[in-house]
């Protein structure tokens, strides 16, 4: 008997779900691979749970000694709640780039390497120490992970000892069963193990690289990039190779470089229902399946002596609690493979590991643009383009100077679920269907006053002090007024910055609030918005890019 810990647990993001109904959505216990199943990093505010629904029926009646009972029926189970934070983490990480075919030499009798026709390829070896002399049936194979990439895993082939005549098995060439990913044509070093002989344990041999599927070019991307996906669109389980045309997906990775950023938008969102998906928590030795999820939230927090964080929230249809898995490993290199389970564990297979070398993000050096009138923007396709893709544009008549103190921004699903109402039963969920997309959030800083120059224009010296005055004088004129919002979360100039792009929003009349240093708060709410004028019917309310 034991307890469980909450610093111990793990949580795993998984689209290897059931497809038929009525378990449409439902984790299948087995089949789970690094492109279906992926490690999340969260923070301690992990939480989930689901509520009963009850009825309770009294009885009420006049008399000198009435009957006061009561019957207590549980009538359903409400959606599990499931809510927690991960950091805001832009990463540069290796592209696909399997090995194909590996080959080294020695001087001496070359090794003939046998031709295996799967797994895809074998290397032909010419070993700088004899392998056929001095490895045996337990030999083993270790191959270096890339730098941000997953490793090759290469296997041992056995046959007749080629040196002499003596018909008993010996390594004679190494097959690949996974090329990896990210390597590109060059030296890699595989140490060749055999246990049982000492002498030539861990004996270091280098191969060449002569194949490979792809280079060594890397990507922008970010560990959270499932859960951005699964917020804003229907399907998608990989990132998309185009975020506008073709495709059902809200998230693009970005090339290396820092000027093109991985990108999330809201084109494919308009949609009853959004990615199905399931969490795997691990708490010690228990797995709780959170089965058939949905996302409805994803608050950002500009606290300026935090980290960059998300806090997701969302439901989920069913919870399962399973029996303890047997051989659960985490990932050994920056988003390499973890093995989940094996047999006879209850879930089982692979899962793509932790993005372990991706930089933090410090709110203390966020800044804000904010200007007057809608901003203007390229064309749909520029949506993954570099900064000034959507910026405030020569609309804009008035900039103000707005360093945060704090805020957040909110962006909701308003999903609702359906529930049947059997009588005599505990009814369960069996749909959701989202709602309005909502978009809002509040930006707080010093109530800052000064002369302003001779124009009215100046983008240096438009402070919070005229921002509250220039609202107020349209109070009586102007229901919505217009303006381009943008926050630079990690400073514009950074290197690794996350940008929050809002060319249209709404804002209040800011409040003022009293502490000792005055500051003041203004709300907005992001609007759809077309050719410089707000439009309901459009999915464009904000464009998240990920630089790093």
């Amino acid at each position: 008997m034991s307890v469980n810990l909450l610093r111990n647990s793990k949580v795993f993001f998984t689209t290897n779900i059931n497809t038929v109904d009525p378990n449409r959505g439902f984790i299948n216990k087995t089949g789970h691979t690094d492109s279906t199943t992926y490690e999340i990093q969260v923070l301690d505010d992990l939480s989930f749970s689901q509520t009963t629904a009850v009825e309770t029926i009294g009885v009420n009646e006049t008399g000198a000694a009435p009957i006061r009972g009561q019957r207590t029926f549980n009538t359903a189970l409400n959606p599990v709640d499931f809510s927690f934070s991960t950091y805001m983490r832009p990463a540069e990480v290796g592209s696909p780039g399997a090995i194909t075919q590996v080959q080294a030499s020695y001087a001496g009798n070359p090794m003939i390497g046998w031709n295996i026709a799967t797994p895809p390829s074998t290397a032909t070896l010419n070993a700088a120490t004899n392998p056929a002399t001095g490895y045996g049936l337990n030999t083993k194979v270790i191959v270096a992970a890339p730098t941000g990439g997953r490793a090759a895993v290469l296997y041992p082939v056995f046959g007749t000892d080629p040196t002499n005549t003596v018909t008993y098995e010996k390594v004679v060439s190494f097959g690949i069963a996974d090329g990896g990913q990210g390597y590109a044509a060059g030296a890699i070093t595989v140490t060749v193990v055999d246990p049982d002989a000492p002498t030539t344990d861990e004996t270091a041999i280098t191969f060449n690289v002569v194949a490979v599927t792809a280079g060594a070019a890397t990507k922008i991307t970010c560990e959270e990039n499932v859960l951005w996906n699964a917020m804003f669109s229907p399907d998608e389980t990989t990132p998309s190779t185009n975020i506008i045309n073709g495709t059902k997906g809200a998230w693009q990775d970005g090339a290396a470089g820092g000027t093109d950023p991985a990108t999330c938008v809201l084109t494919k969102s308009n949609s009853h229902q959004l990615q199905r998906f399931g969490l795997i928590v691990i708490f010690d030795q228990n797995i709780f399946l959170l089965h058939d999820c949905s996302l409805n939230t994803a608050t950002i927090d500009f606290g300026i002596d935090a980290i960059a964080t998300i806090q997701w929230s969302g439901q989920a249809r069913a919870i399962e609690r399973v029996d303890a898995h047997s051989s659960f490993l985490a990932a050994t290199d920056n988003g390499g493979i973890g093995t989940l389970g094996t047999a006879p564990a209850t879930v089982q297979g692979t899962f793509r590991g932790k993005l372990f070398a991706s930089p933090f993000i410090a709110n203390k050096l966020s800044t804000v643009t904010l200007a007057n009138n809608i901003g203007t923007e390229g064309s749909a396709a520029d949506y993954s383009g570099a900064i000034s893709t959507i910026n405030a544009g020569a609309n804009a008549t008035k900039k103000y100077n707005m360093p945060l103190t704090g805020g957040s921004i909110t962006l909701t699903n308003n999903i609702t679920y359906l529930t049947p109402a059997y009588m005599g039963a505990i009814n369960q969920p069996i749909a959701y269907f989202t709602g309005s997309r909502s978009i809002t959030g509040s930006l707080t800083a010093y109530l800052r006053t000064g002369a302003a120059t001779s124009t009215t224009t100046d983008p240096i010296n438009r402070f919070s002090a005229n921002l509250f005055s220039d609202l107020l004088a349209k109070v009586n004129t102007d229901s919505d007024p217009e303006f381009f919002l943008q926050v630079e979360i990690g400073g514009v100039n950074s290197n690794t910055k996350v940008l929050l792009q809002m060319p249209a929003v709404v804002l209040t009349i800011p409040t003022v609030n009293a502490e000792s240093v005055i500051t003041t708060t203004v709300n907005f709410t992001a609007q759809g918005h077309d050719s410089g004028k707000f439009d309901i019917i459009k999915d464009n309310e904000i464009v998240i890019k990920y630089f790093a």
